[in-house]
C-alpha cells in the first residue's frame, strides 16, 4: 500500500494544494486565489482538495498525513494559527 499525504501551503495571494506520494510524486495539485476571510477560504480549500484526491484516484481514507503552511504566529499547544498579518485573519 502506497502512503499519501496532501499538502496545503496558504499564502497571501493564493492556497496551494498538493497530493504526492511517498516517492514525492505530486499526483495533483491545484490553486485558488486568496480572498475573504477564513470562514469563506476554508470551504473552498477542503472543497479542491476533495477534487484533488479524487482526480489523482484516492480517497481522504488513502491519505496519511496533511501538512500545513501558513503564516502568522501559532499556538503549537492548542494546534492554533493565531493571526495572519498577510491576510488579516484573527482567531
Amino acid at each position: 500500500m502506497s502512503i499519501n499525504v496532501l499538502g496545503i501551503d496558504i499564502g497571501g495571494t493564493k492556497v496551494a494544494i498538493c497530493v504526492a506520494n511517498e516517492q514525492g510524486q505530486v499526483l495533483a495539485s491545484g490553486r485558488i486565489p486568496m480572498q475573504g476571510e477564513y470562514t469563506q477560504v476554508f470551504p473552498k480549500i477542503a472543497e479542491l482538495a476533495r477534487q484533488l484526491l479524487a482526480q489523482a484516484g484516492l480517497t481522504k481514507a488513502d491519505v496519511a498525513a496533511c501538512g500545513i503552511c501558513a503564516p502568522g504566529p501559532l499556538d503549537l499547544k492548542n494546534g492554533l494559527l493565531l493571526r495572519s498579518p498577510n491576510m488579516h485573519w484573527d482567531k
